[in-house]
């Protein structure tokens, strides 16, 4: 397998997280099992293998043994590294002006300033393109005219090609968003994804609107899906769970005395610290925000109404003594002298999770924020990612709430 330097560097990164969490978790005994520990071996004999001989090296450095299940985590943080970079292998585009010159050079140009990731292979006249044998060596067409339908994807757009329309590129280069039947995506598609837009509940007769023909495969799935589970509840000692849950964790999901108050964990047992290494190469992973000195003021007085920090100090000492869990979210810090949580930071400064870091340069604070929500329970992200790999929702619901059971009511 190969992994380019970018991807090897991330990989550490995770691995090092992950590896921290393992060792925490030794320290207080609390064990893990693995829901693709079989699949793993079967479809990833070789990674599993690698890691199965390296397990010796940890163990005499470290003390610690790592079972087979331990094991199986490692290769799956290996072995997604490697599919994303299967994934994100270089594509060849060619682009279709009218006389394949001219407005071709301004495209071509912004295309591999955007998109570097995708290789530009040459330029057609319009007139040229349905018959030209360029087209079989590459992987999609970028026009600015509209075009019949050919074998390879084609996507038409402006001349000065939009930020939209870089977007709608990038997100069938990921996987996102596939062409319809007609091979062809219109000028202007976009993804919508908010909580006003089919993340909540919409009626029937919006479904049959929006889908059309496919309404009724649509809406037997569904039915499927949700007859699959009606009637079971998720309980720990014969109670209901408070079965909290996020979009995307850090590498690992968090102990929930460390989120929500130090006597959380008596009470729910199960909201336990687990492995969640897909999650990092999922989209909304990595975040960045970057806030002036006056900013930074500006959002903390803000947050902290009542007892507002001291930042009347020099800049580079109002956020310090940072304490993270093993977890990689921060637990703890000093703002302004004044102990604040990482939760209460998060909340302050509008980042997207509490495992954040950060430099300060040139009176700018920029923080690099890793995962989406409060890390708690079950990912979202990390759910998906099991499934696509085999795992059954019982699977994947005992992973992420450890010690519960489905009771059919």
């Amino acid at each position: 397998y190969y992994i380019p330097d970018f991807y090897c560097d991330k990989l550490k990164v995770n691995l090092l997280a992950h590896l921290r969490l393992t060792v925490k978790k030794h320290q207080l005994q609390i064990s893990s099992s693995n829901p693709l520990l079989a699949q793993m071996k079967v479809n990833y004999p070789e990674i599993f293998t690698v890691v199965y001989r390296m397990e010796e090296i940890f163990r005499r450095r470290t003390g610690i043994p790592l079972g087979e299940d331990e094991i199986g985590f490692i290769a799956i943080h290996i072995a997604a590294n490697v599919e994303e970079c299967n994934r994100l292998r270089s594509k060849r585009a060619l682009i279709v002006c009218n006389t394949g010159q001219g407005a071709a050079v301004i495209l071509k140009n912004r295309i591999r300033s955007n998109i570097p990731r995708l290789e530009i292979r040459g330029t057609l006249a319009a007139l040229d393109a349905e018959s030209a044998d360029a087209l079989s060596e590459v992987d999609l067409v970028i026009s600015t005219v509209a075009l019949p339908p050919l074998e390879k994807p084609v996507f038409q757009v402006s001349p000065i090609i939009s930020a939209a329309e870089i977007d709608r590129i990038s997100s069938y280069l990921s996987g996102h968003i596939t062409d319809p039947e007609s091979r062809q995506l219109a000028q202007g598609q976009t993804i919508d994804c908010d909580t006003a837009n089919w993340l909540v509940y919409v009626p029937e007769s919006a479904m049959r609107e929006r889908w059309g023909e496919d309404y009724e495969e649509y809406r037997a799935a569904i039915r499927a899906a949700v007859d699959a589970v009606e009637g079971q509840l998720l309980t720990y000692q014969d109670k209901p769970i408070l079965a909290a849950y996020f979009a995307i964790s850090t590498g690992g999901t968090e102990a929930v005395e460390n989120v929500w108050s130090p006597d959380a964990a008596a009470e729910h047992p199960y909201l336990q610290a687990v492995a969640s290494p897909g999650d990092a190469f999922s989209d909304g992973y990595l975040s960045r925000v970057q806030l002036t000195d006056q900013q930074f003021q500006e959002a903390v007085a803000a947050h902290f109404t009542d007892n507002p920090p001291d930042l009347s100090g020099p800049p580079e000492n109002w956020l310090t003594e940072i304490e993270y869990t093993p977890s990689r979210m921060v637990k703890t810090a000093k703002l302004g002298g004044r102990s604040v949580t990482g939760p209460e930071l998060r909340a302050a400064l509008g980042l997207r999770s509490a495992g954040f870091t950060f430099t300060r340069e040139e009176g700018v604070f920029d923080f690099t924020v890793r995962g989406w929500g409060h890390g708690v329970g079950m990912s979202q992200a990390g759910a998906v990612f099991l499934a696509k790999r085999g795992a059954d929702y019982q699977e994947i619901l005992a992973h992420y709430y450890p010690g519960t059971e489905l009771a059919v009511e």
